[in-house]
């Protein structure tokens, strides 16, 4: 059987998951798991191997690259989405984490989508 510690963090990781562009506070994430905030983060260290607020950036970026191969969609409709209400604060995360601004991550994989279909970038 599992115990309450590492069940706290997968239920955590589920809500993580479902809920990334909400307002995923470590204190309210410790709330939701019924964890004093300091334990949660360092169980939540001990049980992924990353810092809780490390791995909501993550997913919360993985999101935006995957939104952001959608053309249609704007900067800032993603980084709502996936729980950014600053643009610029956005945009510093996207390319501290990437090295690439989110328009040019976007040019980048469009000019990859055209070439890997044959069509020449325009």
């Amino acid at each position: 059987m599992k115990g309450s510690g590492e069940k706290a963090v997968e239920v955590a990781l589920h809500y993580i998951r479902e809920h990334y562009a909400e307002d995923l506070s470590l204190e309210r994430m410790a709330s939701v798991v019924f964890l004093n905030p300091a334990y949660f983060s360092q169980l939540f260290k001990q049980k992924t191997g990353q810092g809780y607020k490390e791995y909501v950036t993550s997913l919360r970026l993985e999101q935006a690259r995957l939104l952001l191969l959608n053309p249609k969609l704007k900067l800032a409709e993603i980084a709502e989405r996936v729980g950014y209400q600053d643009m610029k604060h956005f945009t510093q995360m996207f390319r501290k984490r990437t090295g690439l601004t989110p328009t040019e991550y976007r040019q980048q994989a469009n000019i990859n989508i055209q070439l890997s279909k044959g069509t020449p970038p325009q």
